[in-house]
């Protein structure tokens, strides 16, 4: 005969997180990193705040303009010059 037993965890509120990389479960009171404990309202704020400073820097430089037009340039410009080519033919030959 087996049986299987599942526990209920009570209070989940008051455990700590084990990771020391700001990583933890939902109803977490602290975060921590490294060997600081950062509450958890503070400790989102800042992330939402760094967060918003690094797309403001990469938008001001141009960034994912940037980025878009090497990875175009290297890798799919030349694709898309043969796709081209050829929509353009056919376009024209069924314009005849």
């Amino acid at each position: 005969i087996c049986f299987t037993v599942n526990f209920v965890k009570p209070k989940p509120i008051y455990f700590l997180s084990d990771s020391k990389w700001g990583r933890a479960h939902f109803f977490a009171p602290i975060k921590r990193l490294g060997n600081i404990n950062v509450d958890t309202f503070w400790f989102n704020v800042f992330v939402v705040w760094l967060m918003t400073l690094i797309l403001y820097v990469a938008l001001v430089y141009r960034w994912f303009n940037k980025f878009l037009q090497s990875f175009l340039s290297n890798s799919l410009r030349s694709f898309f010059r043969r796709e081209i080519k050829d929509m353009v033919k056919s376009f024209q030959s069924w314009m005849k």
